[in-house]
């Protein structure tokens, strides 16, 4: 749960991973709010030397977001820093 009481739930299902906004008493998820190809995310992570799992790396991003809005800026930012950081390689 969100400081401002928004749920979201982290998905890693088919070729992505996902933030999905839920409603309904955390129950129905009814936006998604991130998006990425789980393959590219992980060779991210890797290039970046992050052995961690992406679930948990993505977790940690994003426990102390306040809204779904903080979410999606703080996991488009780490992306970019980790698209940025795997091209000094």
């Amino acid at each position: 749960m969100l400081s401002n009481k928004e749920r979201v739930l982290i998905s890693l299902a088919g070729k992505y991973i996902k933030v999905l906004k839920l409603k309904f008493f955390g129950n129905i998820p009814i936006k998604t709010v991130w998006k990425f190809e789980i393959f590219i995310f992980h060779e991210f992570l890797k290039r970046n030397d992050i052995s961690e799992h992406p679930l948990d790396v993505i977790t940690k991003r994003i426990i102390n977001c306040n809204s779904s809005f903080e979410v999606k800026n703080e996991l488009d930012q780490f992306v970019s820093e980790l698209i940025k950081n795997s091209r000094k390689y």
